[in-house]
């Protein structure tokens, strides 16, 4: 098994991972050592269950072949098995875990986002202060114009008064 496992380390990492076809070519070499492995469990079983009979055509004896069957499908499992551990095992600590350089992005991005709405906040009451500054102003100068208009009107009255004074002192 150390066999298979050390192809299953080859595949897993480095250029075979890149390589389609190095990789099938190593899958197909430990499915031929798990048959290998199977064939030999089987005969020692067949030999240990029937020591009587002997085992002369492998490939057209179905007890046999049931026993290869089972055997194979046990390997492929330990080789399924031993290739998520080294899966696992191969991935680097970021990915087992929430990426602490990502977090601190995020939090970045928060802050930012953050100020942003503050700014947003700050300009509005910015141009909302600016309005009531051009109202308080629209409404001075309309109250110096009314001062101003009511003055004026005030010196034409008295100058009309006068004439008419004039007049009737004459």
């Amino acid at each position: 098994m150390a066999h298979i496992q050390s192809h299953l380390l080859f595949v897993t990492g480095g250029i075979a991972a890149s390589l389609p076809p190095i990789a099938l070519a190593i899958q197909k070499h430990i499915l031929n050592h798990v048959q290998l492995m199977a064939e030999e469990q089987a005969e020692a079983a067949f030999v240990q269950q029937n020591p009587n009979v002997a085992l002369v055509d492998q490939a057209n004896n179905a007890p046999f072949q049931a026993l290869v069957a089972q055997f194979v499908a046990q390997g492929m499992q330990q080789v399924v098995a031993l290739g998520q551990q080294i899966t696992a095992a191969s991935q680097p600590q970021e990915q087992q875990g929430p990426d602490p350089l990502i977090g601190l992005k995020q939090q970045e991005l928060q802050l930012r986002a953050q100020q942003e709405q503050n700014d947003v906040v700050r300009e509005q009451a910015e141009l909302e202060l600016e309005r009531q500054k051009l109202a308080q102003r629209e409404a001075n100068f309309q109250q110096r114009l009314a001062s101003q208009e009511a003055q004026t009107q005030a010196r034409i009255d008295a100058g009309i008064e006068r004439e008419l004074l004039k007049q009737r002192g004459k």
